[in-house]
C-alpha cells in the first residue's frame, strides 16, 4: 500500500496544483453581460507569488495587487454583486491591505 502512494505521488510531482480556470481569463465588464448568468455569484484570483520559487507563482505577475487597471477591474465587482476570493502569501499582506 505504501509503495503503491509512493509511485502515484511520484507520478503527480510535475502536475499543476489544480486544474481550476484562472480568473485572468474572466473579463470583467460595466455592461449587464452578467444577468443571463444566474449562478455567478464570486470569482477568485490567485495572486500568490514567490520571488525565489517559480513553482509558487499563480499570479499572471507579481505587481498585480498594485496595478491601478487590475484594482478598477476588482472594483467593478462590486458593481455587480459579486465576491471575490483573494489567495496571497503573508508577504503580499501589506500590498492586499491597500488594495481593500
Amino acid at each position: 500500500m505504501i509503495q503503491q502512494w509512493a509511485s502515484l505521488a511520484t507520478q503527480l510531482l510535475n502536475f499543476p496544483r489544480h486544474l481550476s480556470q484562472h480568473t485572468g481569463g474572466f473579463v470583467i465588464a460595466r455592461g449587464k453581460q452578467y444577468s443571463a448568468l444566474l449562478n455567478l455569484t464570486s470569482v477568485r484570483e490567485h495572486l500568490v507569488w514567490d520571488d525565489d520559487n517559480p513553482l509558487k507563482r499563480f499570479a499572471k505577475r507579481p505587481d498585480l495587487l498594485t496595478d491601478s487597471t487590475w484594482r478598477e477591474s476588482l472594483a467593478l465587482l462590486d458593481k455587480h454583486d459579486f465576491k471575490c476570493g483573494l489567495e496571497i502569501f503573508a508577504h503580499q499582506m501589506p500590498d492586499l491591505t491597500r488594495v481593500i
